[in-house]
């Protein structure tokens, strides 16, 4: 007995023994820490940071709805005006919109909304429709190789149709070849690194790289396996090629969680309380949004989250929510609202625009050509299934841009018909909402529009 015991006290054993140690480290970092730290991943206000306090603070809860996307959708949805057809019986909304969009982000969003137990009856995902439009105008895309057609075509659709800021003759060339990069992505793929050409292998590689490698893109343990099959199908690459790119994307986001995961502790450490924005419970809130209350005399205060007794917060969290409410009940932000159109750059204006160029006809458009779609409606599938699973419905929405156009019924039953979860205001709702004095800037609705397509949403989540 005593010379086994002098064995295993012997130095190289107990080396030996040791040598597992950063392999089960490794493990865990992969496979607990890197999906955290990459959908918490931090930005300049520390938006994504206020999520995970949003999900913590609600756990095993019961939300009417949880709406998620972009920043477009936290400023254009008020979750306390979503609570069905009676706001008693309803358990609160949740909006978990952040700056960014990514679907991948949205589904890791929907996995630990599900992992803490919170069950909503509504997931709301604003739906990217422009990628529906890329290359729909066959004859349009050809046009436009001719350079006198393309440029007569920028001015007309671009340059004189819309008050923007005016063009020095220095800055015109960069302003022209920034229409050119934006039309070439978004609408009708010319741009040479964004063209997708069915025969070309190259461009098709590319794309799924940019795709996969975009830094808004978290993994996630489930999807991830899921990720070389649905870059073959979405870009018709073989499926082997399609596992060395999902590989380096994991090298890709396993580098950039080390470098989050030391951020993270720093400002844990030593700079709590300089994070900025206000996080009240059920959104993440920025001062210069300005309130969130309404001029409405039915509706002319939030209610402060941390009073429901059927939400209970932490005292860490109880802290936070009332240090934000007090800062949203004091703030002098005034209401922003759109004044002059002339402020704005011409390509923030026409970035973007969720049913094509205005101006141009798509009646009989072919909606979702692209590459692109092809992946969108693969990872939306995925999004529906886990939603689903968790007996929850998806619903699928757009807001409104200021300059964006309606779209036809032809239309509207295209996208429809590929994305059956598809709801959008009828145009009457648009046109009320489609006005300056609705919109903090050319993208984002203010209180005045927030308030119109909230309402009209909570009247489609109480028919269904």
């Amino acid at each position: 007995m005593s010379n086994l015991i002098n064995y295993f006290r012997n130095k190289k054993i107990k080396r030996f023994l040791f040598l597992p140690l950063p392999i089960l480290f490794l493990f865990l970092f992969v496979y607990e820490v890197i999906p955290w730290i990459s959908l918490i991943r931090f930005d300049r206000s520390f938006n994504t940071y206020c999520l995970g306090n949003i999900i913590s603070l609600n756990k095993n809860k019961n939300p009417f709805s949880v709406s998620i996307g972009s920043s477009r959708v936290r400023r254009g949805i008020e979750p306390q005006l979503i609570f069905g057809k009676n706001e008693v019986e309803n358990d609160k909304s949740l909006n978990l919109g952040l700056q960014g969009k990514s679907y991948k982000r949205t589904y890791s969003i929907i996995e630990n909304l599900y992992k803490n137990g919170i069950n909503p009856k509504f997931v709301v995902i604003a739906l990217e429709t422009k990628n529906l439009y890329l290359d729909s105008l066959v004859a349009e895309k050809q046009n436009l190789k001719n350079n006198n057609y393309r440029e007569d075509f920028i001015n007309e659709y671009f340059l004189e149709k819309y008050p923007t800021k005016k063009i020095s003759k220095k800055d015109q060339k960069k302003v022209l070849k920034s229409i050119k990069n934006i039309m070439g992505r978004e609408y009708f793929s010319t741009a040479h690194k964004y063209s997708i050409h069915r025969n070309n292998f190259i461009n098709r590689v590319k794309l799924s790289k940019k795709i996969a490698s975009n830094i808004r893109s978290p993994l996630s343990k489930t999807l991830f396996l899921e990720e070389p099959k649905i870059y073959s199908e979405s870009f018709d690459l073989p499926y082997i090629f399609t596992k060395f790119v999902t590989a380096q994307r994991f090298l890709f986001v396993f580098n950039r969680a080390f470098q989050e995961s030391y951020i993270y502790i720093k400002e844990k450490l030593t700079n709590s309380e300089k994070i900025k924005g206000l996080w009240m419970g059920d959104i993440c809130w920025l001062e210069r949004y300005g309130s969130r209350n309404f001029q409405d005399n039915n509706i002319a205060k939030m209610k402060p989250f941390y009073l429901d007794k059927n939400y209970p917060p932490g005292s860490n969290n109880l802290q936070i929510l009332k240090r934000s409410w007090e800062k949203h009940n004091n703030l002098n932000v005034p209401q922003p609202k759109l004044k002059d159109l002339s402020e704005y750059s011409i390509k923030r204006i026409i970035h973007g625009f969720s049913f094509g160029i205005p101006g141009l006809e798509y009646e009989n458009a072919i909606l979702g050509r692209s590459k692109i779609t092809k992946y969108d409606l693969k990872i939306i599938d995925e999004i529906r299934s886990i939603i689903e699973s968790n007996n929850g419905k998806l619903i699928l929405t757009s807001i409104p841009r200021i300059y964006d156009r309606y779209p036809s019924n032809n239309e509207i039953i295209q996208i429809k018909s590929l994305y059956k979860d598809f709801i959008y205001p009828p145009k009457s709702i648009f046109q009320k909402i489609n006005l300056a004095e609705n919109y903090a800037d050319p993208t984002h609705l203010n209180n005045n529009g927030r308030y119109i397509f909230s309402k009209w949403l909570n009247d489609q989540l109480s028919s269904f």
